[in-house]
Formats: structure tokens, C-alpha cells, sequence
């Protein structure tokens, strides 16, 4: 828990971070902490509150420019997000309370847009078919190859 509470410390009382610390190595960076912070079987306050510590340093050095995020980055962003959901309330409760969802909220909508306008890589199997059938009895949207 010491480490934990120097990361804490360390993204707390950070200024929000200039464009020379907006790179590739800063965004593997946050990402292989918040997966270390998410997938440890060992939930607590202070990791709970590194997690989002992890998430608001993120959020402000990328927040304005979402198009900046590495595409592992959000996906990391919203896995930790949906682990917050899931298996982590009061993670979530701290989200919530430092005004993060906005910003997670945005990540989503970057993902969602580049998988509407992302071309579907032609397939012509038998499972294909069947999974697209299945969805469509489910009421699920989704696209078919043209």
C-alpha cells in the first residue's frame, strides 16, 4: 500500500501535464498502471484511489484532445471503467465524485465512432452468417458485410 499511496500522491498534487509529456511512452505508461490497478485481486481504499488518480491524470493530459489517445489506451480506459462498474463501487463513487465520467463518457464515443466507421473485412462463412442471424433475433443492432 506504501507504493500505491506514493502513485496517489504523485498524480494528485501533478499540474496537468504540458504537450511534451503527451506521447506514446506516457499513454503505455498510464495503461499498464491501470490494468495493474484493475485486474489485482486485492481491492482497497488506496488502490481504489489510485485508480482514479490514474484516470483524472489522464483525463488531464488527454481530456481535450481525445483524438490524441492511443486506441489500447482507450480501451484500457474503458475496461477500468467497466471494472469500476462491475466489481469496484466505491472506484466508481470516486469517479463519480471527482467528475471523470464526462471524460470516460467521451473515451466511449471515440471507440463507438471509429468502429461505426471502420469497413468490415469481407467474410463469406457459414458462422458469419450465423452469428449475424442470431444477433438479429436478438434485437441487436449491428452491420453486415455489403
Amino acid at each position: 500500500d506504501r507504493i500505491l499511496t506514493v502513485v496517489c500522491a504523485t498524480f494528485e498534487r501533478a499540474a496537468p501535464q504540458g504537450p511534451a509529456r503527451k506521447g506514446y511512452a506516457s499513454q503505455a505508461v498510464y495503461g499498464q498502471l491501470l490494468l495493474a490497478l484493475v485486474f489485482d485481486e486485492s481491492g482497497s481504499e488506496v488502490r481504489d484511489r489510485a485508480l482514479a488518480a490514474s484516470v483524472a491524470a489522464v483525463s488531464a493530459s488527454f481530456g481535450a484532445s481525445l483524438g490524441a489517445l492511443d486506441e489500447r489506451l482507450a480501451r484500457q480506459l474503458q475496461v477500468a471503467e467497466l471494472a469500476c462498474r462491475v466489481e469496484r463501487p466505491a472506484a466508481l463513487q470516486r469517479l463519480e465524485a471527482m467528475g471523470l465520467m464526462p471524460f470516460l463518457e467521451g473515451v466511449k464515443q471515440l471507440e463507438e465512432a471509429a468502429l461505426a466507421s471502420a469497413p468490415l473485412p469481407k467474410c463469406s462463412s457459414q458462422q458469419h452468417l450465423q452469428v449475424s442471424g442470431a444477433l438479429q433475433e436478438l434485437g441487436v443492432r449491428h452491420r453486415t458485410e455489403e
